[in-house]
């Protein structure tokens, strides 16, 4: 195969689990195609502990495709707040990736 591609769902976006409740605890029986109209609100709620975390999400994906799928070199996609993952993730591990392309990167919150 000449190429792959592997996709990231962030954490609280899209079918991911969500962190739910007072104490935000991730849900793992959570399941988007059974949200009763009593939950949507709090389905509909992102949330993480620090932005670190979707960096951590990131670093594993990179080490299943490396060591598992033994694919060295990489480029990353990343759009919006994929985008600031991706940069925070390379500025961190400066040798991680072959190349990064960044599609209107979120660098910050106003």
């Amino acid at each position: 195969v000449p190429y792959s591609i592997f996709v990231i769902n962030h954490r609280g976006h899209g079918y991911s689990e969500r962190m739910i409740g007072k104490n935000k605890q991730w849900n793992p029986k959570w399941d988007v195609y059974k949200v009763k109209d009593e939950e949507i609100l709090e389905y509909r709620k992102i949330y993480v502990r620090k932005f670190g975390d979707y960096i951590k999400d990131f670093s594993m994906l990179v080490k299943i495709i490396k060591e598992k799928y033994k694919i060295e070199k990489i480029t990353a996609l990343g759009h919006s707040l994929g985008g600031g993952v991706v940069a925070r993730y390379a500025e961190l591990n400066p040798n991680s990736l072959d190349k990064m392309v960044l599609s209107a990167p979120m660098f910050s919150i106003m």
